[in-house]
């Protein structure tokens, strides 16, 4: 079961990196138009960027138990937020 942990672990890394490379887009965004909804979807990719890091965190603790109740659920969750943050970065990149 560690192998797929290490799975997890290397997906939410690349989730995390995506969820900067959004936040940076976000922030390059407001500062070129202010408005309400640039200051909202900034915020957004700040939360983006702490659940990733929790996530990490998260995975990283429960890497020592090899209980399938936890891997593949897990790795149900890491994939999902993979998918979504890749959505999301085509969104903003468009």
């Amino acid at each position: 079961m560690f192998h797929i942990w290490i799975v997890n672990i290397g997906i939410v890394i690349i989730s995390l990196i995506l969820a900067l490379l959004v936040s940076y887009e976000l922030v390059s965004t407001r500062s070129v138009v202010r408005s309400k909804l640039t200051a909202v979807l900034l915020g957004l990719g700040i939360i983006l960027v702490i659940q990733q890091i929790l996530l990490l965190g998260s995975f990283m603790m429960w890497s020592s138990d090899s209980n399938p109740i936890y891997v593949y659920p897990s790795l149900g969750i890491a994939i999902l937020s993979l998918i979504g943050l890749i959505m999301i970065y085509i969104i903003v990149k468009i």
